[in-house]
């Protein structure tokens, strides 16, 4: 799973009996070009891809596979212009590390909690000619699969998202990235956040119960609960900035009594019952 904030199970638990109705009203709050943005995505993306394979006379399934290696930590609207960068970078005959380095251990892929302050990872050397906003770890396993190393793309999301892109028709694969994972809290917010495999799946099959309630495939829904979720972020962090210029500090007492006993209990923190009081604000 990714890096960042890993949700514990019992938070999990709190959340689980919620989980459908939770996305389903998210969904509904959907405008007629998020509907369609979101139905499209993957389509779209496939569409994408298929343009730059035929650019540098690759298989599509190449292109995917490097657009999903790229993809943790990534903006899903960057994932094809970033792929192009990489695939660009290879077939100019650009240098990078050799795999055989990480496969023999003799050096590590990236630099951990336990990596001497001064030791060099082979994701120090990675280095192309543009400004790329994926991590250098995720370009260089790109460059890997390039190179025929397709088993450097592993995990649930990433193999998920690779089947969504390839077999956008009939894949009932959901790609549970952090995105999804706060929606399905109800959270309106950024960061990097993961679950364990069990929650993951749980998660899973809630996208797809209600993907079946509106209609639609799998995949389809979590995409258009997505772009709907990047557009309630973005205006609840511009309520929250509004209020701080204004100087308008909310306290633990401005809450209602229900989320003062969820923080008291552990089950919130004052941050996200903040951001809910703000988000009912203006929905």
């Amino acid at each position: 799973m990714s890096n960042g904030t890993l949700y514990t199970n019992n938070i999990c638990d709190l959340v689980a009996s919620n989980g459908v109705s939770t996305l389903l009203g998210i969904y509904a709050q959907a405008t007629v070009k998020e509907l369609r943005d979101g139905l499209a995505w993957y389509a779209t993306a496939l569409d994408e891809a298929k343009v730059i394979a035929d650019t540098y006379s690759l298989p599509v399934l190449t292109v995917v596979q490097v657009a999903c290696a790229l993809s943790p930590r990534l903006r899903w609207e960057n994932n094809m212009l970033e792929a192009e960068k990489v695939i660009r970078f290879h077939a100019s005959g650009g240098t990078f590390p050799s795999i055989a380095l990480y496969e023999s251990g003799a050096m590590k892929l990236q630099r951990t909690k336990d990596t001497p302050e001064n030791a060099k990872v082979l994701s120090d050397f990675v280095q192309l000619p543009w400004s790329m906003s994926a991590t250098r770890v995720n370009v260089l396993k790109a460059l890997w699969i390039l190179q025929g190393h397709v088993w450097v793309l592993r995990g649930s999301k990433v193999s998920s998202f690779c089947d969504n892109i390839l077999n956008h028709l009939t894949s009932t694969a959901v790609t549970v990235d952090s995105h999804a994972i706060q929606a399905w809290f109800g959270r309106m917010e950024t960061g990097t956040y993961s679950v364990t495999e069990k929650y993951y799946r749980i998660i899973e099959a809630d996208y797809r119960t209600a993907s079946r309630v509106v209609g639609c495939s799998p995949l389809q829904f979590q995409a258009v609960v997505w772009v709907v979720k990047k557009r309630i972020t973005a205006q609840v962090n511009k309520a929250i900035a509004k209020a701080k210029k204004d100087g308008i500090v909310w306290t633990i007492e401005d809450l209602s009594q229900a989320e003062q006993d969820a923080i008291a209990s552990g089950e919130t923190t004052f941050e996200h019952a903040q951001r809910r009081a703000y988000l009912a604000k203006l929905v």
